[in-house]
């Protein structure tokens, strides 16, 4: 209920740039400043995806199981990345 109100009531979206930045950095940082840019692009590529298909299912009212969206979201990413996956 919380992240569905935060989405709604957000006409600038900037809690989506500020949460969509938070796991971005996140996850960046984890995989280490070394990355190409090439696949750093990817990486971000498949966060951005992966930011907005949640977004769309929590305001949605989730109208599938976490499991199965979980599941599209890693048949998305590119086989090449296995980092990502």
């Amino acid at each position: 209920f919380l992240f569905q109100t935060l989405l709604r009531r957000n006409e600038e979206h900037r809690f989506e740039r500020e949460l969509f930045q938070y796991f971005t950095k996140q996850f960046l940082q984890k995989q280490g400043e070394d990355n190409e840019i090439t696949e750093r692009y990817e990486i971000l590529y498949h966060c951005t995806g992966s930011f907005s298909i949640l977004c769309q299912w929590i305001l949605e009212d989730c109208p599938i199981s976490s499991e199965q969206l979980a599941a599209i979201m890693i048949s998305s990413a590119s086989p090449s990345n296995h980092s990502f996956q």
